[in-house]
């Protein structure tokens, strides 16, 4: 399965149900990508950046 379609999901995943501990998972699993060149520069920052703001959007709901 593509990397793209795996973060994806993972962070549709996480904008239905929050969690620390998955929101740690779903960084590692890009960093993981980046890492093993199957992410670019680009993609690894609008993958962190859409994290960013999930984690936002939840601080701002509690």
């Amino acid at each position: 399965m593509s990397p793209h379609v795996l973060i994806g999901e993972a962070i549709s995943q996480l904008e239905q149900c929050y969690t620390l501990r998955a929101d740690k998972r779903l960084e590692a699993l890009i960093v993981n990508h980046f890492t093993a060149g199957t992410l670019d520069s680009d993609e690894f920052k609008h993958y962190c950046e859409r994290v960013r703001r999930v984690a936002e959007r939840r601080k701002e709901v509690a």
